[in-house]
C-alpha cells in the first residue's frame, strides 16, 4: 500500500477485492478523480488491520486494476486512515510506525 496524505479516500484496485471476497459493483458507486481522470469507485465499510492494531475504514474499490504504474495495490489516505491511527514517519530511517 501507498500512504498518501493528501489523497481524499483509501483506495484499491480490483486485485485486493478479489483476494477479500468482495463483490465490488455492489458498494456505492461515486466517480473519484484519480491519475488525473475520473473513474468508477464502489466504496464500503470495513475493519482495516494493520500489525495488531484494527480501525474502521470507509474504503473504494475500481472493479479493474490501479491505474499507472506506480500504485499496484492501493491508497491509504489521510481522513479515515491516518488520523484514526497512531502514526509515526520517520524520513531518516525510511520508517513508519504504527501504534
Amino acid at each position: 500500500m501507498l500512504i498518501d496524505s493528501g489523497a481524499s479516500y483509501c483506495l484499491f484496485g480490483h486485485e485486493v477485492a478479489v483476494l477479500l471476497g468482495i463483490n465490488v459493483p455492489t458498494g456505492n458507486l461515486k466517480k473519484v478523480g484519480t491519475v488525473g481522470r475520473p473513474v468508477d469507485v464502489y466504496f464500503f465499510s470495513l475493519s482495516l488491520s494493520i500489525r495488531g492494531i484494527t480501525t474502521n475504514c470507509y474504503a473504494g474499490f475500481l472493479n479493474s486494476p490501479f491505474p499507472g504504474d506506480s500504485v499496484h495495490f492501493g491508497l491509504l489516505e489521510n481522513l479515515g486512515f491516518l488520523d484514526t491511527l497512531p502514526i509515526t514517519l520517520d524520513p531518516q530511517r525510511l520508517e513508519i510506525r504504527i501504534g
